[in-house]
């Protein structure tokens, strides 16, 4: 088979496919791997895939120079995100400096892509995490054109898009004077499949032909990690599921049992960082120096490179933004991402090889994750029935002792 880098590796990242003059790359899934193969035929054997192919020639990262608390000064926009809504404070900025910028939207067959744009409306689609694989399609290409007519450019992605896209500049010798370059703490996605056979068979079941759906409802506060489903038609969600619901794929996805292989054995899950600056949930706040600001909706942000704190002090100069400085070594020490990749143990392989006998999602994720549904189901009832429980048993008790003492 012809692969262009080890198939255990490949994140998919859509620098081969984007720098291929031929368009011979295409993708294949095999045992929860999902990699480029080569059509033989068709490639010209000209070696731009493996050229810039970050699995084979590594991309500079740094350590992080300073780490900041931090979150939108737009209490709206701060609601509305996950974190503490730095990502939309960043498009707002790029805007405003006549930037294109680049984010995730989920389109209504539940795909997300990437969209470059300089329409501050999309905004709103880009907010929110997508917990799910985001296709690059041709954004490399988008932005490579957009430096050499002098544009500047903002892109907002995993560590290993931010990789995939400095080593394509690099091989197409593509000034990035002008391009600022964000990295997310990513715990690992799935392939994306499981998200549309997911929502199949909830509709399935309800006869609702869903359109939208939200993986942290801002709703329902995004740190409650709330997944939910709308119609067409209503204002509220027709399905809303916190983790401890059983909704197979917020207990998989959580539980870090459905991510592609190379999730797993990633580079980027590490205190080095791909980009200028690195976003993300801000864990073990206040753990390691005083700290008297605010908790919920937090963002960690981690300046990674000079033009990275040049951008921080903008964004604070012109109140985009609130930062906190803190101890570099506060988030590294208590975000996991930030020092080892995901572990999916022995109910990941089992999920992997159930699904690779039934090729269905529901039913791989059900038999895998039986266990953890009925110790979820366990969790609710202690919360609905034991307090009342509780309540009863001391009445009774009361009564007793007051029985006996008449």
């Amino acid at each position: 088979m012809n692969t262009v880098c080890n198939m255990q590796e490949c994140t998919m990242c859509g620098a081969c496919q984007n720098i291929c003059p031929e368009n011979c790359l295409s993708p294949r899934y095999d045992g929860n791997c999902w990699y480029m193969v080569r059509d033989e035929q068709q490639c010209s054997q000209c070696g731009l895939c493996r050229r810039v192919c970050p699995n084979h020639n590594m991309v500079l990262q740094q350590k992080p120079r300073h780490a900041y608390a931090a979150w939108n000064m737009d209490p709206v926009m701060r609601k509305q995100s996950a974190s503490g809504g730095i990502g939309a404070a960043l498009y707002e900025y790029a805007k405003k400096k006549d930037m294109y910028f680049a984010g995730v939207l989920l389109n209504e067959n539940f795909e997300a892509h990437y969209v470059l744009t300089d329409d501050l409306s999309y905004r709103k689609e880009f907010q929110n995490s997508k917990y799910t694989f985001s296709y690059v399609d041709g954004l490399y290409r988008e932005i490579r054109e957009k430096l050499r007519e002098g544009k500047g450019v903002l892109f907002i992605g995993l560590p290993c898009q931010a990789a995939a896209l400095k080593s394509y500049l690099t091989a197409t010798k593509t000034d990035t004077d002008h391009l600022i370059l964000v990295d997310l703490i990513c715990h690992g996605t799935p392939h994306p499949s499981f998200l549309k056979d997911h929502i199949a068979a909830i509709r399935e079941k309800t006869k609702i032909p869903y359109h939208k759906c939200y993986f942290r409802d801002p709703r329902f506060h995004t740190g409650n990690f709330v997944f939910t489903l709308y119609d067409n038609r209503s204002q509220e969600p027709v399905y809303k599921k916190i983790v401890q619901s059983n909704d197979l794929f917020q207990i998989g996805y959580h539980k870090a049992w459905i991510y592609r292989q190379c999730c797993y054995q990633c580079h980027y899950a590490r205190s080095e960082r791909t980009g200028d600056l690195t976003i993300g949930d801000y864990h073990g706040l206040g753990k390691m120096a005083d700290y008297t600001g605010e908790y919920e909706n937090v963002s960690v942000i981690l300046a990674d490179t000079e033009s990275g704190q040049k951008i921080l002090e903008e964004l604070v100069s012109e109140k985009f933004i609130m930062l906190h400085e803190r101890p570099i070594e506060e988030p590294i020490a208590y975000e996991p991402q930030l020092n080892h990749p995901s572990v999916g143990g022995e109910i990941q392989k089992r999920f992997v090889r159930e699904y690779e006998k039934t090729q269905d999602f529901e039913r791989a994720a059900g038999s895998a994750f039986g266990n953890e549904r009925i110790k979820n189901q366990l969790k609710l009832l202690s919360k609905k029935v034991l307090p009342e429980f509780m309540i009863t048993y001391i009445k009774n008790k009361r009564s007793k002792m007051r029985r006996s003492e008449g």
